[in-house]
């Protein structure tokens, strides 16, 4: 597994908690962790010329973003500005033209700046940053510990990190998503690109400062779906539901709706996920948090003996026909408008195990 923590003198990840990779600067993160970042002036010497020469080409101009605590580039040059000359400021469509391609530098410190702006009204705790690959790669992962557990009243967790990050080579646009997993390493973070549920994605070119202002609204909007989630996942876990009960929902949802008995295919899932109900992954088999996390895993994770490969079972449950019975099973616990289909449900799963 690749920390990314390539040179040992520049790269860092900070954090109060010890990573797999040993290499953790365990301290608490703050802001100047990160080092101040500037763009500065490209210059070169070309011989037969005296002097130094300002890096330019037509009409742009060239940077490197350099460290201010050691004085090294983090990565190579950039185009960071076009110069438009006075005859060309009313040409704007040549104006626009040239100035397509020119890159933003974004730097930790602003990322870190933008994150705290952005959650200045919520609960939360800077987890764990970094610098890779030679300082070219940056990120912060930041628990939102408002939404730290979904409290259950047995101990349950789920954990809910909002992840930024970037590459300051332009390899990687900056991205924040929603994520379960906290950032330490180049794997965690690419893990956490990969499947988390991404709220921002922008190539820092030209308006990516206004784009990223306007994401703040539509992220709020995330965390507080967070929350709504947790809300309801604490209402699940104080409605009583056990076992026999479970069965009865089970056998009823699976069930298509024009059939008048159960297959022997469905009588056996209702039995795995009846036994899934009381003794899958921190089920007791007593509330309806527990009937959700039955059906849950039996779609993620396949039964015991399933001959699924992992790979196609997690892209099922995840983005295919599992993800949407996913979806629904919750909307059909969680939903008030579906209350009276629930009890139907139950109802009809009553009468088709008595004829089983």
């Amino acid at each position: 597994m690749a920390s990314g923590i390539f040179n040992l003198q520049r790269d860092f990840q900070v954090s109060e908690k010890v990573a797999w990779h040993k290499l953790t600067r365990v301290k608490k993160p703050e802001l100047t962790d990160f080092p101040e970042i500037k763009p500065t002036p490209l210059y070169y010497n070309a011989d037969n010329f005296e002097g130094d020469k300002d890096m330019t080409f037509g009409n742009r101009r060239f940077f490197v973003p350099v460290a201010m605590d050691d004085g090294l580039p983090v990565a190579p040059p950039y185009c960071g500005e076009t110069i438009i000359d006075d005859a060309e400021k009313g040409c704007e469509a040549k104006n626009d033209k040239d100035s397509r391609g020119t890159y933003i530098l974004f730097t930790p410190r602003e990322a870190w700046q933008w994150t705290t702006e952005l959650l200045a009204g919520t609960d939360y705790n800077v987890e764990s940053i970094g610098m890779l690959w030679n300082r070219s790669f940056w990120f912060i992962s930041t628990e939102l510990t408002e939404l730290k557990s979904i409290s259950c009243g047995d101990g349950r967790k789920t954990n809910f990190q909002l992840n930024f990050s970037g590459g300051l080579d332009r390899s990687v646009s900056p991205q924040c998503e929603l994520s379960s997993i906290v950032a330490v390493c180049h794997n965690t973070i690419s893990l956490s690109r990969a499947t988390g549920n991404v709220l921002f994605h922008e190539r820092a070119t030209k308006h990516f400062s206004d784009r990223l202002e306007v994401a703040k609204s539509e992220i709020e909007k995330a965390v507080g779906m967070a929350a709504v989630f947790k809300a309801a996942m604490n209402s699940l876990a104080k409605n009583p539901c056990l076992p026999k009960r479970a069965e009865r929902i089970y056998a009823g949802y699976i069930t298509p709706p024009d059939a008048s008995k159960m297959s022997t295919r469905g009588i056996n899932t209702v039995k795995t996920l009846t036994h899934l109900h009381t003794s899958g992954i921190d089920n007791k088999g007593e509330t309806e948090f527990d009937l959700l996390n039955a059906y849950t895993q039996l779609l993620t994770r396949g039964s015991d003996d399933t001959k699924i490969p992992l790979g196609r079972r997690f892209a099922s449950s995840e983005f295919g026909n599992n993800a949407d019975s996913k979806a629904d099973f919750y909307g059909l616990l969680t939903n008030p408008g579906r209350v009276p289909e629930r009890d139907a449900v139950e109802c009809r799963g009553e009468k088709l195990l008595a004829t089983a």
